[in-house]
Protein backbone atom coordinates (compact mmCIF):
# COMPACT_ATOMS: atom_id res chain seq x y z
CA UNK A 1 0.00 0.00 0.00
CA UNK A 2 1.18 3.40 -0.76
CA UNK A 3 1.87 5.75 2.36
CA UNK A 4 -1.00 7.71 0.90
CA UNK A 5 -2.98 5.37 1.54
CA UNK A 6 -2.32 5.17 5.47
CA UNK A 7 -4.85 7.03 6.96
CA UNK A 8 -8.22 4.61 4.74
CA UNK A 9 -10.61 3.04 7.44
CA UNK A 10 -12.30 0.16 6.36
CA UNK A 11 -14.13 -2.48 8.03
CA UNK A 12 -11.93 -5.48 8.81
CA UNK A 13 -9.06 -3.52 6.74
CA UNK A 14 -5.45 -4.07 8.62
CA UNK A 15 -2.31 -2.37 7.68
CA UNK A 16 0.95 -4.25 8.73
CA UNK A 17 4.74 -3.66 8.60
CA UNK A 18 6.76 -4.99 5.76
CA UNK A 19 9.61 -6.87 7.57
CA UNK A 20 12.75 -8.47 5.69
CA UNK A 21 15.69 -10.03 7.63
CA UNK A 22 16.94 -6.54 8.71
CA UNK A 23 13.54 -5.29 9.86
CA UNK A 24 11.69 -3.00 8.20
CA UNK A 25 11.64 -2.52 4.26
CA UNK A 26 10.13 -0.74 1.70
CA UNK A 27 8.39 -2.00 -0.97
CA UNK A 28 9.15 -0.41 -4.53
CA UNK A 29 6.99 -0.57 -7.78
CA UNK A 30 6.72 1.03 -11.00
CA UNK A 31 4.38 2.54 -14.03
CA UNK A 32 4.06 2.27 -17.34
CA UNK A 33 2.24 4.46 -19.59
CA UNK A 34 2.58 3.65 -23.40
CA UNK A 35 1.68 6.00 -26.11
CA UNK A 36 0.09 8.55 -23.72
CA UNK A 37 0.65 12.33 -25.48
CA UNK A 38 -0.75 13.90 -22.28
CA UNK A 39 1.16 17.50 -21.20
CA UNK A 40 0.65 16.51 -17.80
CA UNK A 41 2.68 13.13 -18.07
CA UNK A 42 5.93 14.79 -19.15
CA UNK A 43 5.85 17.19 -16.26
CA UNK A 44 5.10 14.45 -13.85
CA UNK A 45 7.60 12.51 -14.95
CA UNK A 46 9.95 14.92 -14.46
CA UNK A 47 9.48 15.48 -11.37
CA UNK A 48 9.85 12.11 -10.38
CA UNK A 49 13.49 11.50 -12.09
CA UNK A 50 14.50 14.47 -10.34
CA UNK A 51 13.04 13.34 -6.56
CA UNK A 52 13.58 9.93 -6.96
CA UNK A 53 16.66 9.66 -9.63
CA UNK A 54 17.45 6.08 -10.88
CA UNK A 55 19.90 4.22 -8.53
CA UNK A 56 22.49 2.41 -10.32
CA UNK A 57 21.52 -0.64 -9.61
CA UNK A 58 17.69 -0.28 -11.13
CA UNK A 59 19.79 1.51 -14.42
Amino acid sequence: MTESCIGANYTGLVFRVAHGDTGEIRIGYSAHWQENDNPALAGFLKLLGERYPLSLKAA
